[in-house]
């Protein structure tokens, strides 16, 4: 009886620590559906001079896609979470939008942190390079016999591949380099995209939990104690469990760290201002808030 009430005061704890995180991006949220979007690229701004340099393989188009997608991926887990008084999300349902808030973060990091001219512009066209690798293979495995549109939109994908190596041609980059570029995976980018190699480690180590779940991966139950083996070694996994909040509550919170430092890094390369609702974190943002309520 004490282990059952005690978990449920955990659980409850988890739950209104991940509501928290959770409310305190709804202003960006919001922000991000206005037609002012989330940044502006100012003129003499990191961003202004890296599209110049790199077109067609603009960063700052990227960076902002990456951003939306990551804000819309928290949106849906705040109405998971927030919306409804009791919470009851099973062990995989909500890893998903946790890991495509950690990649798009990560991928606006990538693009816009400050790590030096050659290493950005090396970067930009490297994302570029993969995007339109990406699109090509989409195009090509449509299940139907090419028409003309579908022609002429894989012939704009090579198109714009010749024309962004050329970019990187004039900038000093042989095909290799940017072929090389092209290949960097998602896993060396969310590792990348921490402060430091401790916050890139935690950042990659939820995000590989969370594609773990994504993908049916039998070993990632073991992290939450529903994973058994037969006798000859073979896993078992027990019917549907309810998730470990207390797992949730840290990559939620490991989700929203990342996309507050993409916003933060977006922000500062597009030269813009950054709110102190951003600056906070979100717990020190609440308390600011409640002070100031206090206050009145």
């Amino acid at each position: 009886m004490t282990d059952h009430r005690d978990r449920a005061e955990r659980d409850q704890e988890a739950i209104l620590a991940v509501r928290e995180v959770l409310n305190w991006c709804q202003p960006h949220i919001d922000q991000a559906r206005t037609e002012r979007g989330l940044f502006q690229v100012m003129p003499n701004s990191q961003f202004a001079a890296d599209d110049e340099d790199c077109a067609p393989a603009r960063p700052s188009p990227h960076v902002r896609s990456a951003l939306l997608s990551a804000y819309d991926n928290l949106d849906l887990l705040r109405e998971i979470f927030c919306s409804r008084d009791e919470v009851n999300v099973y062990i995989s349902a909500h890893y998903s939008l946790i890991r495509t808030v950690i990649e798009a973060s990560a991928d606006a990091i990538w693009l816009s942190v400050e790590s030096g001219v050659e290493n950005r512009r090396l970067r930009a066209l490297g994302f570029a390079l993969r995007d339109m690798s990406s699109l090509r293979s989409a195009l090509n495995g449509v299940p139907f016999a090419p028409n003309d549109e579908l022609r002429a939109k894989i012939a704009l994908a090579d198109t714009l591949s010749d024309e962004i190596l050329r970019v990187g041609e004039r900038l000093g980059f042989d095909g290799r380099a940017l072929k090389a570029a092209a290949r960097t995976s998602i896993s060396e980018i969310v590792r990348a995209s921490g402060m430091d190699h401790n916050s890139g480690l935690l950042h990659w180590s939820a995000w590989a939990a969370c594609s773990g779940f994504t993908h049916s991966r039998p070993w990632v139950h073991l992290i939450h104690g529903h994973l058994d083996y037969e006798d000859d070694g073979g896993p078992v996994i027990h019917g549907m469990a309810s998730a470990d909040l207390g797992a949730t509550r840290w990559m939620v919170d490991v989700a929203v760290i990342a996309v507050r430092r993409a916003h933060m890094e977006c922000l500062r390369a597009a030269g813009a201002i950054i709110p102190a609702s951003l600056a906070l974190s979100p717990r020190r943002s609440g308390e600011v808030a409640a002070r100031a309520g206090d206050a009145r």
